[in-house]
C-alpha cells in the first residue's frame, strides 16, 4: 500500500513537474520574446504648422520615433535663433526627469565638444548618416548617459539628443529627417 502510495505521489508530482514547466516554457515565452514594436509616428504636420510661420530656417522633422521607448510626445519650441522639439514621457513634462531628448535646429549653433576621456563610456566619433552627410556622435556620461548626434545643412546646426540612446536610435532619428528633406 505504500508502495502504491509513493507511485502515485511521484506520478502526480512528474506530471505537475512536466505542466510547470510547459507553463513556465510558455510565460517566459511571452515575456522574454522580443517584442515587435511599432515606431512612433511623429506629428509632422501639427509641429510644422506651429513652428514653419515663425521661422525661415529649413525644418527637418524625422517621420518616426524609434520604438522601445514607451509611448512619446512631442512639444515644440522656438526662438530667434531656430526649433527645438522635445520628446517627452508625458504629455505635459517640465522637468529633464521626463524626457527622453530632443532635436533641434540652431543658426548659429555651435558643435558639441569631444567629451572628457575620465569616464570610458564617453564617446566621440565621425559618422555618415543619409546621403552621405557627416556628422559628429557624441555620448557623454554622468548621472545618466546623454547621446547625441548633429550634422550642418544649408549652414544651420541639426541635433538629435537621446538620454541613454544609442548610435542607431540618433542615427535612425536623423537620417529619417535628412531623407524627408526641408518641409
Amino acid at each position: 500500500m505504500l508502495t502504491a502510495q509513493f507511485t502515485r505521489t511521484l506520478l502526480k508530482n512528474k506530471v505537475l513537474t512536466v505542466f510547470t514547466s510547459l507553463g513556465l516554457c510558455t510565460l517566459s515565452t511571452f515575456f522574454f520574446s522580443p517584442v515587435v514594436q511599432a515606431d512612433t509616428p511623429v506629428p509632422v504636420q501639427t509641429i510644422k504648422a506651429k513652428i514653419k510661420p515663425k521661422l525661415s530656417i529649413p525644418i527637418l522633422l524625422p517621420s518616426a520615433f524609434p520604438s522601445g521607448r514607451g509611448r512619446v510626445y512631442f512639444k515644440e519650441k522656438v526662438n530667434s535663433q531656430g526649433y527645438y522639439i522635445n520628446f517627452m514621457v508625458t504629455p505635459n513634462c517640465q522637468t529633464k526627469l521626463c524626457t527622453h531628448g530632443r532635436m533641434s535646429a540652431e543658426t548659429w549653433g555651435i558643435s558639441t565638444p569631444p567629451p572628457p576621456k575620465s569616464d570610458p563610456r564617453n564617446q566621440y566619433q565621425t559618422v555618415v548618416l543619409a546621403n552621405g552627410i557627416e556628422g559628429q556622435y557624441y555620448n557623454g556620461c554622468d548621472v545618466y548617459c546623454t547621446a547625441l548626434v548633429e550634422w550642418r545643412y544649408q549652414n544651420i546646426l541639426y541635433r538629435v539628443t537621446l538620454k541613454n540612446g544609442s548610435l542607431e536610435d540618433l542615427k535612425a532619428i536623423a537620417n529619417s529627417a535628412i531623407q524627408a528633406g526641408p518641409r
